[in-house]
């Protein structure tokens, strides 16, 4: 079994709120849209997993990040056993550098119309815009 940390990025443009989303680059689920993740190192806790892979993939550090929940049905990943612990953060999108858009093939989306994704990842979404209405 792995474990993996999946970063749920949420960006306010002055009027809607956004999800940052990946196209996939290997598989499974290879061009399917992708919340940013990764898995948990043997030397690491899974918070300072969390801020690796939201440092290395969005280029900030230093922000909040709040633990979402974790998701681990058995057949979530069709790669094998994988239990993700997912977080959130909300960022300004301007902070989120083009060079950085570019290199991870990202893009913004209206959080009311997310497109479909591999695994719970749009679970995962909707579960982070419910905890901020609260």
């Amino acid at each position: 079994m792995l474990i993996a940390v999946d970063c749920i990025i949420l960006g306010f443009d002055g009027k809607d709120l956004k999800a940052l989303l990946i196209k996939r680059g290997f598989e499974p689920g290879f061009v399917n849209w992708s919340l940013m993740g990764g898995f948990v190192k043997k030397e690491e806790s899974v918070e300072t997993a969390a801020f690796r892979i939201l440092e290395v993939l969005t280029g900030i550090s230093n922000i909040y990040l709040e633990q979402l929940s974790s998701f681990g049905d058995i057949n979530r990943d069709p790669g094998g056993r994988v239990v993700s612990i997912a977080y959130f953060a909300l960022i300004k999108i301007d902070d989120y550098s083009a060079t950085l858009m570019k290199e991870h093939n990202a893009k913004w989306f209206d959080a009311r119309r997310i497109p479909p994704m591999i695994f719970d990842h749009k679970k995962m979404i909707l579960l982070a815009k419910e905890r901020l209405r609260q």
